[in-house]
């Protein structure tokens, strides 16, 4: 993968030259990412996220917030540390390494921090997944089978193998493609762990984002049964 640095007027970027070329990502910068973009269909809720196309690509541009107590006050900037040490550069190289490994994840095109000071903001742009739903939106619509539960264990297992932690790993951030192949995304404060109990904080979080969907849901669409074929795929 060849990774290039493009220096602008308040930061810099980091990209894939293979997904995007320096001119065209100059270009959209220019612009601005909001002007050459739309709202991500289906991401009410998500606020800054949205899609732009980019060297024949759909691709999603995903701008960084704080959420909870933090973002009552500051929406989005973050003390600045050095490009290297942003979120954004540092869920962009994560993902290169999940690729690299062949683990499901979107393919990271460029990250880009914007400096004022002591203070960054940041965004992320990576290859829109075609076709695809979130877990979540899956469990809305219909009962979700059993073995999809179990394609969906093995992902997760999958990734706590190579050690990645998932900070956020909830049902909206599981995607289902048209094959019902299952990817991750949103690696935000992500980051490559020794074995550890950890991997069973995620679980946990994971059962409470299910849990939480499905209270509105009819009976049957999340339970035990469901639980048991997600944690006991191999």
């Amino acid at each position: 993968m060849p990774v290039q640095h493009l220096h602008t007027s308040t930061g810099v970027a980091l990209y894939d030259s293979d997904e995007v070329s320096e001119n065209q990502l100059a270009d959209v910068l220019e612009r601005g990412l909001v002007a050459s973009s739309v709202p991500l269909p289906g991401a009410a809720g998500r606020e800054g996220v949205r899609v732009l196309e980019l060297s024949g690509n759909m691709c999603v541009w995903r701008h960084y917030r704080r959420g909870g107590w933090p973002g009552r006050f500051v929406r989005d900037a973050y003390v600045w540390l050095g490009a290297e040490r942003s979120r954004s550069f540092r869920e962009w190289r994560l993902l290169q390494q999940a690729r690299a490994l062949g683990l499901p994840v979107p393919i990271p095109v460029a990250a880009l921090v914007h400096q004022s000071g002591a203070i960054y903001r940041a965004d992320i742009v990576t290859q829109l997944i075609p076709d695809s739903t979130s877990l979540g939106g899956r469990l809305q619509a219909a009962p979700v089978p059993l073995e999809l539960w179990r394609s969906v264990g093995a992902c997760i297992r999958r990734f706590h193998a190579h050690g990645f932690h998932h900070a956020d790993l909830n049902v909206h951030n599981i995607l289902l493609d048209a094959a019902d192949q299952v990817h991750l995304i949103d690696f935000d404060r992500g980051e490559i762990r020794a074995p550890g109990d950890w991997t069973e904080r995620n679980w946990r979080r994971l059962r409470r984002s299910l849990d939480k969907v499905s209270r509105t849901l009819p009976a049957g669409r999340f339970g035990e049964e469901q639980w048991a074929a997600l944690r006991g795929a191999a």
